[in-house]
């Protein structure tokens, strides 16, 4: 609809507001009716995965996963290479305000933000927090995923999290955690 399309049939001169709008509908339409229908396919996302680089890194693997099976639905990873086993060296290449710039270019250019928050990590945090403080005029989405053996030292603010443009998900299993990806992030089919 264009906005001279905005007015009222019984008295073309008066303009209706456009009712605001969010990307992050979806994602609250969807987990209310899981089995919607779309008539044009999804496009492709771009997603910053986070998860600790210098912290614990008992989430790699499931980080793994998580990456592997958001490129298979199509979306844009940003960061697969924090999911390197020398990520450490390879970061270590660029100056602390060059990851800086070039991850809070990312954070700003990406439409949801995915973080394994199995492990502990101050970055994680930053992120998720940067994220989720712009949420309300970008219409970006978190979703944080843990390991529900890890939930005693995971911190509060992670499992405790209920903001409106935040989707928590605790997992059991690897195979959990897909079936929570493909219910999220799969395209609707042509």
């Amino acid at each position: 609809m264009t906005e001279s399309g905005l007015v009222l049939q019984r008295d073309s001169k008066t303009r209706l507001s456009r009712v605001p709008a969010k990307r992050a509908f979806w994602f609250g339409w969807y987990a209310q009716f899981p089995h919607t229908m779309l008539i044009k396919r999804v496009t492709t996302m771009r997603i910053y995965l986070a998860c600790t680089v210098r912290g614990d890194r008992h989430g790699v693997n499931a980080g793994r996963v998580i990456c592997e099976r958001l490129q298979q639905h199509g979306h844009q990873v940003l960061t697969t290479h924090l999911l390197a086993d020398d990520v450490e060296a390879a970061e270590s290449r660029l100056s602390e305000n060059e990851v800086y710039r070039r991850d809070i270019d990312w954070l700003s250019r990406c439409e949801v933000l995915v973080a394994e928050a199995s492990g502990s990590s101050y970055g994680v945090g930053f992120e998720v927090g940067y994220v989720l403080g712009r949420a309300a005029s970008t219409g970006q989405r978190v979703v944080l995923l843990y390991d529900t053996a890890r939930r005693h030292a995971i911190s509060r603010l992670v499992v405790g999290n209920g903001d409106a443009a935040c989707t928590t998900f605790a997992y059991t299993s690897l195979e959990d955690l897909t079936i929570f990806i493909d219910r999220h992030f799969a395209s609707a089919p042509e």
